[in-house]
Protein backbone atom coordinates (compact mmCIF):
# COMPACT_ATOMS: atom_id res chain seq x y z
CA UNK A 1 0.00 0.00 0.00
CA UNK A 2 1.38 3.38 -1.00
CA UNK A 3 -0.19 6.62 0.13
CA UNK A 4 0.14 9.76 -1.93
CA UNK A 5 2.79 11.79 -0.07
CA UNK A 6 1.99 15.15 -1.69
CA UNK A 7 -0.46 16.40 0.97
CA UNK A 8 2.09 15.61 3.66
CA UNK A 9 4.93 17.20 1.72
CA UNK A 10 2.73 20.27 1.35
CA UNK A 11 2.09 20.23 5.10
CA UNK A 12 5.86 20.20 5.74
CA UNK A 13 6.31 23.09 3.30
CA UNK A 14 3.53 25.03 5.04
CA UNK A 15 5.11 24.46 8.44
CA UNK A 16 8.49 25.58 7.09
CA UNK A 17 6.87 28.76 5.83
CA UNK A 18 5.13 29.28 9.18
CA UNK A 19 8.46 28.88 10.97
CA UNK A 20 10.11 31.42 8.66
CA UNK A 21 7.28 33.88 9.27
CA UNK A 22 7.38 33.35 13.05
CA UNK A 23 11.16 33.82 13.05
CA UNK A 24 10.90 37.07 11.10
CA UNK A 25 8.23 38.34 13.49
CA UNK A 26 10.38 37.43 16.48
CA UNK A 27 13.41 39.20 15.03
CA UNK A 28 11.33 42.35 14.56
CA UNK A 29 9.88 42.22 18.08
CA UNK A 30 13.39 41.76 19.47
CA UNK A 31 14.55 44.91 17.69
CA UNK A 32 11.45 46.74 18.94
CA UNK A 33 12.24 45.65 22.48
CA UNK A 34 15.82 46.91 22.17
CA UNK A 35 14.60 50.26 20.82
CA UNK A 36 12.01 50.60 23.57
CA UNK A 37 14.67 49.81 26.16
CA UNK A 38 16.93 52.55 24.83
CA UNK A 39 14.06 55.03 24.80
CA UNK A 40 13.00 54.04 28.29
CA UNK A 41 16.53 54.45 29.64
CA UNK A 42 16.56 57.97 28.19
CA UNK A 43 13.12 58.56 29.72
CA UNK A 44 11.58 59.21 26.31
CA UNK A 45 8.86 56.58 26.56
CA UNK A 46 6.78 55.01 29.30
CA UNK A 47 7.29 51.86 31.34
CA UNK A 48 4.13 50.51 29.73
CA UNK A 49 5.57 50.90 26.21
CA UNK A 50 8.70 49.06 27.27
CA UNK A 51 6.70 46.33 29.05
CA UNK A 52 4.53 45.88 25.96
CA UNK A 53 7.62 45.43 23.81
CA UNK A 54 9.01 42.83 26.20
CA UNK A 55 5.75 40.86 26.21
CA UNK A 56 5.42 41.07 22.43
CA UNK A 57 8.90 39.63 22.06
CA UNK A 58 8.15 36.83 24.54
CA UNK A 59 4.99 36.00 22.60
CA UNK A 60 6.91 35.97 19.33
CA UNK A 61 9.52 33.63 20.83
CA UNK A 62 6.73 31.27 21.86
CA UNK A 63 5.37 31.46 18.32
CA UNK A 64 8.76 30.37 16.95
CA UNK A 65 8.83 27.39 19.33
CA UNK A 66 5.28 26.41 18.37
CA UNK A 67 6.17 26.62 14.67
CA UNK A 68 9.28 24.48 15.24
CA UNK A 69 7.21 21.85 17.03
CA UNK A 70 4.60 21.81 14.26
CA UNK A 71 7.31 21.42 11.63
CA UNK A 72 8.87 18.55 13.57
CA UNK A 73 5.46 16.86 13.83
CA UNK A 74 4.95 17.17 10.09
CA UNK A 75 8.41 15.75 9.39
CA UNK A 76 7.93 12.82 11.77
CA UNK A 77 4.94 11.57 9.83
CA UNK A 78 6.67 11.38 6.44
CA UNK A 79 8.75 8.22 7.09
CA UNK A 80 5.65 6.34 8.24
CA UNK A 81 4.07 6.90 4.84
CA UNK A 82 6.72 4.70 3.25
CA UNK A 83 6.25 1.89 5.75
CA UNK A 84 5.97 -1.61 4.25
CA UNK A 85 3.20 -2.29 6.76
CA UNK A 86 -0.13 -0.92 5.48
CA UNK A 87 -1.43 -0.44 9.01
CA UNK A 88 1.48 1.89 9.86
CA UNK A 89 0.92 3.92 6.70
CA UNK A 90 -2.80 4.18 7.41
CA UNK A 91 -2.15 5.23 11.01
CA UNK A 92 0.32 7.86 9.80
CA UNK A 93 -2.30 9.17 7.39
CA UNK A 94 -4.88 9.53 10.13
CA UNK A 95 -2.44 11.18 12.55
CA UNK A 96 -1.23 13.59 9.86
CA UNK A 97 -4.73 14.44 8.73
CA UNK A 98 -5.71 15.26 12.31
CA UNK A 99 -2.60 17.38 12.82
CA UNK A 100 -3.12 19.22 9.54
CA UNK A 101 -6.76 19.98 10.36
CA UNK A 102 -5.82 21.14 13.87
CA UNK A 103 -3.13 23.50 12.51
CA UNK A 104 -5.51 24.91 9.89
CA UNK A 105 -8.15 25.56 12.55
CA UNK A 106 -5.53 27.30 14.70
CA UNK A 107 -4.51 29.49 11.74
CA UNK A 108 -8.14 30.50 11.18
CA UNK A 109 -8.57 31.37 14.87
CA UNK A 110 -5.39 33.48 14.84
CA UNK A 111 -6.47 35.33 11.72
CA UNK A 112 -9.81 36.34 13.20
CA UNK A 113 -9.87 39.53 15.23
CA UNK A 114 -10.16 38.86 18.95
CA UNK A 115 -13.33 39.96 20.63
CA UNK A 116 -12.74 41.61 23.97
Amino acid sequence: MRIDPRPFEAAVAQEEADLAQATATQEKTELDEQRQNQLFERKVNSQQDYDNAIKANLGAKAGVEAARAALEQAKLTSPLLRSPRPSAALLATRISASAIMWRQAARVRRSQPSQQ
